[in-house]
């Protein structure tokens, strides 16, 4: 059940429960994985939608408004106002399978979103901005961002993904956290496999991940108010490195958390560009054993801080 709630019942209070995106049958899932709320009170939900739904929660309104995914499931972002009546919707509907994870918002109401998808992607849900995934044949995920207007409609859409649809082992993509500055430049990053394109915006920037084709790495990229590339960042050790959320301080600071698992191993915490060499130096960080928590602040110009 996915539900907001006011305790105690104060003026104006509401609260409401679609049964994962409306009452369907037992065979569909929806759910809401971050919600944004702007200096209107207006409501912003992230998640995703699994079969067809009514996706406006007013219980009480007998006027439905459906979304049908095409695949597995597909990204879904709501404008609630602060009654928590729906505004818009907005799907973003892949052939496979898809998913937001994370979401922020600006003051003129843009929002940002990042997550992951597999087949052909759809951002704008009516096959004008489509892309499909490199390794969509051996089911590895690609990683995206995209920018919506206050309005819901998609301004810009990245991807971050493999460098060629590889056949002989999985290399996969996960978008996990993003935020924006007060200037419209975006942060977004998540973790990788194998060896990916960084680089977003068309030039092709490969890495690979520290460890072997089955391990992961964190990643970070920062993009302009046009999702354009500033800079690109990877770190990690030889096992299990995660990127979950990021944030942005009024000073363009990042902060990047998650959690790693590499034993004995070392972790090189000192964020690595795309193609950069080891002049870039080191900031090795031995694990304690099982996965271990880490906190990274990272300056605007993409240098540890």
């Amino acid at each position: 059940v996915v539900s907001v709630l006011l305790a105690s019942a104060p003026a104006g209070a509401w609260s409401s429960s679609d049964g994962s995106y409306a009452a369907f049958g037992s065979s569909h899932n929806g759910g809401i994985i971050d919600v944004q709320v702007d200096s209107s009170g207006n409501i912003y939900t992230c998640g995703g939608l699994r079969g067809s739904g009514d996706v406006d929660p007013n219980y009480y309104d007998a006027t439905e408004f459906t979304e049908s995914a095409s695949g597995k499931q597909s990204s879904l972002v709501t404008k609630l106002d602060s009654s928590g009546s729906l505004v818009w919707s907005s799907l973003m509907d892949s052939s496979g399978d898809d998913w937001v994870e994370d979401c922020a918002i600006d003051s003129s109401g843009n929002v940002y979103v990042t997550g992951k998808f597999i087949g052909s992607m759809d951002f704008d849900d009516d096959g004008s901005a489509e892309v499909t995934a490199l390794d969509d044949a051996n089911g590895g995920y690609d990683a995206y961002v995209a920018k919506l207007n206050s309005s819901g409609a998609v301004v810009w859409w990245r991807v971050v993904g493999n460098t060629t649809d590889v056949s002989s082992q999985t290399d996969t993509v996960y978008g996990h956290g993003v935020d924006v500055d007060g200037s419209g430049n975006v942060y977004f990053g998540g973790y990788f496999s194998g060896t990916i394109d960084i680089d977003p915006s068309g030039t092709t920037t490969a890495v690979t991940a520290t460890g072997n084709q089955a391990k992961y790495d964190a990643y970070l990229v920062k993009l302009d108010s046009s999702g354009n590339t500033v800079w690109t960042r990877h770190w990690g050790g030889d096992a299990y490195d995660y990127l979950y959320d990021v944030d942005v301080d009024p000073s363009g600071n990042v902060v990047a958390a998650g959690m790693h698992n590499n034993g004995a191993g070392d972790v090189n915490y000192h964020p690595i560009a795309g193609g950069c060499t080891s002049s870039c130096g080191e900031t090795l960080v031995t694990g304690y054993g099982g996965y271990d928590a880490y906190i990274s602040r990272i300056g605007a110009d993409g240098t540890l801080d």
